[in-house]
């Protein structure tokens, strides 16, 4: 376990790596590759925000994003709902949650949008 960490938002590249860290926390799930596909990718609001922090190339913990319609104040918009909060048990109290949450919030009120 390194003291060096690194934060950022994923990349499509990062998918596999992504879905295995998943099935590795949560194997009872059923995460997949088309079930990823369908929820990150091919939803009609946009495509998933996802913040990964990797120790080197291994995934450690991950923060997403997914966008909704929303009606607000009789008007169409986006909104976000966080989901897929995970830090791999062997990296609890290291702040990973808290430092991907904080970027994660960021985004959204950057963009303006509705995050719950």
């Amino acid at each position: 376990m390194s003291d060096d960490l690194t934060f950022r938002m994923a990349r499509r590249e990062d998918m596999p790596s992504l879905l295995n860290f998943f099935q590795r926390l949560y194997p009872a799930l059923g995460w997949s590759e088309p079930f990823m596909q369908w929820a990150y990718f091919d939803n009609p609001a946009g495509h998933a925000k996802v913040w990964m922090c990797f120790d080197g190339m291994k995934p450690v913990g991950t923060v997403t994003a997914l966008p909704h319609v929303i009606w607000t104040h009789d008007r169409k918009a986006i909104g976000y709902r966080v989901q897929d909060v995970l830090t791999d048990a062997n990296y609890r109290g290291r702040a990973i949650n808290r430092k991907l949450s904080e970027a994660c919030y960021g985004f959204n009120r950057y963009q303006n949008s509705s995050c719950n």
